[in-house]
């Protein structure tokens, strides 16, 4: 849930404007606009990634702050665009995943997602800066979920991937929705929001509609 949220450049330039957007349990919704708008920003900002200029996130009706802010990324997950492998192989970075949850995941589900997801060709000692961008993106959705989030954050997932592996994607994503998850669906293609979406939040010049 966030409120009045509002983000400036360096330079004073004000991206977003007094953003309002609350997700809700059990739906997908997309974020859409122009380049530039402020959606990839916004969702750095739902997790705190980016000092916002005014305007605060809740979680369950309470302000996010240092003192919640662990857990709360813990059932808010956020995946780029372009995700940073932080480890050196496959079976590290799902190690560590499994490590930062609470609550992760067991062996046998990461090995069915790992399958959905198509990589079952990369083995644990894939290293990861040999890997393309579209296993970099589903390996970062695999991280996600081991840690059984209850939202997803998704900025452009499929953005570099073949109809195949996007539409493995989109169904585990609306698979999570069905179970009582939420999601937050940055997507340029209106094809796909149709597909996904309950409903889609606009971002024209930096504001929500």
């Amino acid at each position: 849930d966030a409120r009045g949220v509002a983000w400036s450049t360096p330079a004073g330039r004000e991206v977003l404007h007094d953003v309002d957007l609350t997700l809700h349990a059990g739906e997908l919704v997309g974020l859409e606009g122009p380049s530039g708008a402020g959606k990839s920003t916004l969702l750095r900002c739902l997790v705190l990634l980016e000092p916002r200029a005014r305007g605060l996130v809740r979680w369950r009706g309470e302000e996010v702050d240092p003192t919640t802010v662990l857990a709360f990324r813990q059932a808010v997950r956020w995946i780029p665009q372009r995700p940073a492998m932080l480890t050196p192989t496959v079976g590290e970075e799902l190690a560590l995943a499994r490590s930062l949850a609470p609550s992760p995941l067991p062996p046998q589900a990461v090995d069915a997602l790992r399958e959905d997801l198509g990589l079952t060709d990369l083995t644990d000692d894939t290293p990861t800066a040999r890997l393309s961008g579209g296993e970099q993106q589903r390996l970062a959705l695999l991280r996600g979920l081991v840690g059984r989030p209850e939202v997803l954050l998704l900025d452009e997932p499929t953005a570099a991937l073949d109809p195949a592996r996007r539409d493995a994607v989109e169904a585990l994503v609306a698979a999570h929705v069905r179970e009582g998850g939420a999601a937050l669906w940055v997507s340029h293609d209106a094809a796909q929001r149709t597909r996904l979406a309950s409903r889609t939040v606009t971002l024209p010049a930096g504001r929500a509609a």
